[in-house]
């Protein structure tokens, strides 16, 4: 039997109160009645009642009911059919006993220490946690922030010339690629992310840096040269020999404006001429530029800029292998009557890139159909198409040895492009999937 009781003897005259304690409360007829301590728990064969209202006098156990505090009745109470004399010294033992009773299921309830009624962490449990700690590190501003201190560091190791400028420039916009990458794919660093989908974004992310960077820098980095040579005003054509491999080639074409002594802004306008057999002929034509300027410094000082391109860079085609012919056509005085022509092998085709592009962003939309959250944002799509346009005009735009201006520039104008052709993009899926119904 569960509970304790005690005996709590009134003043036969006073009226009986309820008792908010634990134990047994006498009414006007004289009869003890016990109380559960702990409502529900009072259960067993029997609560024993006595009717013993001073010592010496015979006390009358009988078996019934006794509603409890709350939950039912308690089964098994004694009312009646027993009589005998008990004196006051055998109903306090009586009462001591049932006590006793109660206290090896207090015990029981209270002997559990901490430690057993909380489990450790098993290995798996622990294994888990740090799972979770490493993707909520991965999917947070860990990974930006550290690109993004290495492209700002690397700028002030090129104007230092700790750092030549071309792997400067190589690192600064790995960084970045990563950065934005990152920013398209931190949604899939989630426990929810399965085996197979990480396995398909780790090839997606092998895809995206080929596409992207290799481009990049293939202008930076475009290999050895294949052939160098002057070409006078008006001379002889000069062969380029491509051993018999078709395909495009980067040509570069170098002028010189001399020296000014009176910091004047000059230009020049060239015209070569390219033919290969089996092919038309092609012209590639610009201008050499060289500008002098003066720029505010402090309150009163002044300084002076100078800005020089002196570089251009084209792109033939030899279709089936056959030697190049270069011919200076046009020149504009002051240029020395001569320029220098450079010429490599294009290693990325702008052919390959496009389609290697198109094919990227059908892959990042098929990406941003798994995201967790927001999925018709078309968010890796906006980035991927953002990075192929940025390495595009940076391509196209650039100059033959680009500074960090020219990278920075061209970036932003891929990114807003992107960003452009990515709203168009997001609202050509939601037309076609609402006609779709």
């Amino acid at each position: 039997m569960r509970g304790r009781y005690q005996l709590r003897r009134r003043d036969p005259n006073a009226k009986t109160r309820p008792t908010s304690g634990r134990g047994l409360a006498r009414g006007h007829s004289g009869a003890w009645t016990p109380r559960a301590l702990e409502p529900g728990t009072a259960q067993g064969k029997g609560i024993l009642v006595a009717d013993a209202g001073s010592a010496g006098r015979a006390a009358t156990f009988q078996r019934g009911t006794l509603p409890a505090c709350g939950r039912g009745a308690l089964p098994g109470l004694w009312y009646g059919s027993l009589q005998r004399t008990v004196a006051q010294p055998n109903l306090v033992r009586t009462v001591r006993k049932v006590r006793n009773m109660a206290k090896p299921a207090a015990s029981q309830r209270t002997s559990q220490r901490p430690s057993q009624r909380t489990a450790r962490p098993t290995r798996d449990q622990e294994t888990q946690l740090r799972r979770l700690m490493v993707l909520d590190a991965l999917k947070g501003w860990t990974i930006p922030l550290i690109a993004g201190g290495v492209a700002l560091l690397t700028w002030p190791l090129s104007i230092a010339e700790v750092v030549e400028t071309g792997p400067a420039l190589i690192v600064s916009g790995a960084a970045v690629m990563v950065a934005a990458l990152h920013a398209g794919l931190c949604d899939f660093f989630d426990e929810r992310t399965t085996r197979a989908t990480a396995a398909t974004l780790i090839a997606f992310v092998a895809l995206w840096l080929f596409v992207v960077f290799t481009p990049f820098e293939a202008k930076l980095n475009p290999g050895p040269e294949l052939f160098s040579a002057q070409l006078p005003l008006h001379g002889k054509a000069v062969t380029v020999p491509v051993g018999g491999v078709a395909g495009n080639y980067r040509v570069v074409v170098e002028g010189n404006l001399g020296t000014s002594t009176d910091h004047a802004s000059r230009s020049a306008h060239y015209q070569v001429g390219a033919t290969a057999d089996g092919a038309p002929e092609q012209t590639l034509e610009g201008d050499f530029v060289e500008r002098w300027s003066q720029r505010r410094s402090g309150r009163r000082g002044v300084s002076t800029v100078h800005v020089s391109h002196t570089e251009q860079e084209h792109r033939v085609t030899s279709p089936t292998g056959s030697d190049l012919h270069l011919t200076l056509e046009n020149l504009s005085p002051g240029a020395h009557d001569a320029v220098t022509v450079l010429v490599y092998h294009d290693t990325f085709p702008v052919a390959l890139f496009i389609g290697l592009g198109v094919a990227l962003t059908a892959a990042a939309m098929v990406v941003d159909s798994w995201r967790f959250t927001d999925p018709q944002e078309l968010l890796l799509s906006t980035i991927t198409l953002g990075a192929l346009l940025a390495v595009a005009s940076f391509r196209r735009f650039a100059p033959p040895h680009p500074g960090f201006g020219d990278m920075a520039f061209n970036g932003a104008v891929g990114a807003i492009a992107g960003m452009i052709g990515g709203r168009i993009l997001v609202r050509a899926v939601r037309a076609v999937r609402r006609r779709r119904g």
